[in-house]
């Protein structure tokens, strides 16, 4: 049997190069098919869009816009530093904590500043399922909203005398909108609340709160209160959670992007559950409300503070602990931090010491600067300088436009970048 001869070196180079020559095609084949797949992308792109009329939203990526960009600050630096800025326009923020850790005056601050930035645009609405808005908190937060006329009537009825015009004028300072939705049962007012979002008017709703919806079932039953019910609020809370993210995530009837902040408000029960060990509190709402949730922050109110020489007699307020348990949307989670809280009496302004909150924050990344007891800062055009934290905060609180300056710079040597009022382009 003959052995195959073997090919010669240069006829297996003649073949090598045939070979790629006939390759070399494929190539241009494949910047064509590239193009061609381009064209069927924007065809499809085109046919989905039309096809479904509005209710679903095919987009490449430079037309995606981000709209998390836009926060709404709390006002106390140290929060706001920890979850981006502010709560994210376009999302849910969470905050949950026992009685007394300062709930409703976060959602009260967030209020006062959002009028602060907006004025008469303002346009806030709260869902309550507990109790009407408290619009003597709220005012004594910050928060311009109006008495009603029978309101003011009573209040001079029980004061003896009518208003000064002081009074008066303080009784019906007002600021924008202030709508509040109260309803019979879960399923009622969370589908009021669904039209009031996807109608893109509001910049902020508030659900005060999660923890107390009265579903439908409960309301009707025949047994009345001794009535079990299994399962509580969490499927309204899941419905209303699927109807959030399409509202939030597809534009509005008018093509404009939902910048609606939607804050809810939880309380926090101990867990008697098998994984009480590592998770000793629960929320209400279900594993819907946990997962669609942006941002999740847990109040804590702690230590006591003391008037200074009363030998711990007298509580002037206490130290209100924040944590993100969650962060999406510009954040994570994970920071913690802490501001003190006072009542408002013996001199000590009501709520959050911002000026003491402020003032560490900027220590801590160089705005200010520290010597011993003595304070300083030279930012554009503002010098300032005393000895002590409380009169730095004196000279803070003294000099228009200091307090913004120093949060803007901090947060900027943070690496945070975001606006607090949206753009024209995205109202068109």
């Amino acid at each position: 049997m003959s052995k195959a001869k073997k090919e010669p070196v240069n006829e297996k180079k003649a073949k090598k190069e045939e070979k790629e020559a006939k390759a070399a095609p494929v190539v241009k084949r494949k910047a064509k098919e590239d193009s061609s797949r381009s064209e069927k992308l924007d065809i499809l792109q085109q046919n989905v869009n039309a096809g479904f009329k509005g209710r679903v939203l095919l987009q490449r990526g430079d037309e995606i816009s981000n709209v998390f960009i836009l926060r709404r600050p709390t006002g106390i630096t140290s929060l706001d530093l920890g979850i981006g800025g502010g709560m994210p326009a376009g999302g849910m923020t969470q905050i949950i904590g026992f009685d007394g850790a300062g709930k409703d005056y976060i959602v009260n601050r967030t209020i006062a500043n959002l009028q602060q930035t907006y004025g008469e645009r303002t346009a806030v609405c709260f869902a309550m399922t507990e109790l009407a808005y408290d619009k003597v908190y709220g005012k004594k937060c910050g928060v311009r909203v109006p008495f009603t006329a029978m309101e003011i009537a009573n209040w001079e009825k029980g004061l003896g005398r009518p208003f000064t015009p002081e009074e008066r004028l303080w009784a019906t300072d007002k600021v924008g909108v202030i709508h509040q939705i109260m309803a019979g049962n879960a399923e009622e007012l969370l589908e009021a609340t669904a039209q009031c979002i996807e109608a893109n008017l509001y910049q902020v709703v508030v659900i005060n709160s999660f923890g107390a919806l009265l579903t439908k079932a409960e309301e009707e039953a025949d047994g009345g209160i001794a009535d079990k019910h299994y399962g509580g609020a969490a499927g309204p809370i899941t419905a209303f959670i699927h109807r959030l993210h399409a509202a939030l995530n597809l534009p509005d009837s008018r093509g404009q992007p939902n910048l609606t902040t939607v804050i809810g408000i939880n309380q926090v029960r101990e867990n008697l559950g098998k994984d009480a060990q590592w998770n000793p509190v629960r929320t209400a709402g279900g594993r819907a409300l946990k997962h669609g949730k942006l941002v999740d922050i847990m109040l804590t109110a702690k230590g006591k503070l003391d008037l200074p020489g009363s030998d711990k007699k007298i509580i002037v307020g206490k130290e209100i602990h924040w944590e993100v348990l969650k962060g999406k949307a510009g954040c994570h989670d994970g920071p913690k931090g802490m501001y003190p809280f006072y009542f408002g009496e013996h001199n000590y302004p009501f709520g959050a010491d911002i000026y003491q909150d402020v003032i560490v924050n900027a220590v801590r990344c160089g705005v200010i600067q520290m010597s011993g007891a003595w304070f300083a800062m030279d930012q554009e055009g503002i010098q300032l300088r005393a000895q002590g934290a409380a009169n730095f905060a004196h000279q803070i609180a003294g000099t228009p436009g200091a307090l913004e300056m120093i949060r803007m710079k901090i947060f900027a040597a943070n690496g945070l970048s975001f606006i607090t009022e949206e753009p024209a382009e995205w109202m068109q």
